[in-house]
């Protein structure tokens, strides 16, 4: 994952000069499909991003998260583990209330990997699946120095995807999305 990441932000970190800043965020992510959100019930969400303003109130950002969270299935009283990666590339716009405060729109397309792994004796142990999604948001900045900013925010990821199950043959849709609202803290260079 670490590859991943490097190669995402490398383009941010050629042409940065003072435009860039790096961010580390921390949230809830609250999952949006009943039968996800009844296992899993939302969690601790990471995501690391880069940000690159290349013009006034417009930047481009690049992120990587990670939601990693063991559930359990009421019906066969089961424990399963659900890993979601998200990578998404994509536009901020901001606008500035007073000289240290933004206020942002942001949205990307997104890739995501979802792993699930099931304790379960009759089914299909490890799985993993991925798919392309979108991620929009609005957040907050204050820039509490010229490099160091706090960052509000509230996103919704979409995943969806739907594909036929190699054991059964049955169709399943698979759904990776949710709200993420959270807190950052980020570097300005």
């Amino acid at each position: 994952m670490k590859k991943y990441l490097f190669l995402l932000l490398l383009p941010l970190f050629v042409f940065a000069k003072d435009h860039f800043f790096i961010e580390y965020q921390a949230a809830n992510f609250w999952p949006q499909y009943g039968p996800f959100r009844s296992a899993y019930h939302g969690g601790y969400y990471t995501n690391l991003k880069g940000v690159y303003t290349f013009h006034k109130n417009v930047a481009a950002w690049t992120g990587v998260g990670y939601y990693n969270k063991q559930g359990k299935v009421a019906a066969v009283n089961a424990k399963t583990r659900a890993t979601l990666i998200t990578a998404s590339l994509g536009l901020k716009f901001y606008y500035t209330v007073v000289s240290d405060w933004d206020i942002y729109l942001q949205m990307a397309p997104s890739y995501f990997v979802l792993k699930t792994k099931q304790e379960w004796p009759y089914v299909k142990n490890k799985d993993s699946k991925n798919g392309l999604g979108a991620t929009f948001g609005v957040g907050t900045m204050y820039f509490i120095t010229d490099t160091l900013l706090i960052d509000i925010f509230l996103d919704y990821l979409y995943g969806k995807r739907t594909y036929i199950d190699d054991n059964s043959g049955v169709e399943i849709k698979l759904y990776a999305g949710g709200l993420i609202g959270g807190a950052g803290i980020g570097l300005r260079f």
